[in-house]
């Protein structure tokens, strides 16, 4: 049997399964959320108020886990940060998911461009900026510090902290 064309590097397997229509679908239905799975606009909207009374007048964080952003705002895409104050909150993507993050997230500003951390902290005055120290290197968190001169705190499991307790919807899943 012939071998399909395709691009050094990608397995044949992965064509092959690819192809088959049945497993597909099987494969979209277990791993990208449908509307339905997604959280409502109110849903998401009360996860960032609690992480929003965390946050002390003129602090901010910066979301850059895509669960987490995910879990926050209910956006889908695979590339996007988050930046939250305690009265605010902006997303950023890149420009794939420009019309995308206006149809899931229409409640929040949305950037949109290539370099997050420019788009979301870049015009902000001087100030104190929380971020994910479990997902951000050692090296992204100096060059955050050199580049933009904001006070920079890593922080570890604040948001998964939050993800403990389940709201309403995500119980209706467990259950389903």
């Amino acid at each position: 049997h012939q071998q399909p064309n395709c691009a050094r590097g990608i397995s044949t397997h992965f064509i092959y399964f690819r192809n088959c229509k049945r497993n597909y679908q099987r494969i979209r239905r277990k791993f990208l959320p449908s509307c339905a799975k997604c959280a409502s606009a109110a849903v998401t909207l009360a996860r960032i108020s609690r992480l929003q009374e965390s946050l002390e007048p003129g602090e901010f964080f910066f979301v850059t886990n895509l669960v987490n952003v995910q879990y926050l705002t209910g956006f889908t895409g695979s590339n996007a940060a988050l930046l939250i104050s305690n009265s605010d909150a902006t997303i950023a993507t890149d420009a794939r998911y420009e019309i995308q993050v206006r149809e899931q997230v229409p409640d929040l500003q949305a950037l949109i461009g290539r370099n997050f951390s420019d788009l979301l902290l870049g015009d902000l005055a001087k100030s104190k900026v929380l971020v994910e120290g479990s997902s951000i290197s050692m090296n992204a968190f100096k060059d955050l510090k050199d580049k933009l001169g904001h006070e920079f705190e890593a922080t570890n499991g604040v948001i998964e902290q939050l993800r403990v307790v389940k709201d309403d919807s995500e119980l209706q899943l467990i259950q389903a």
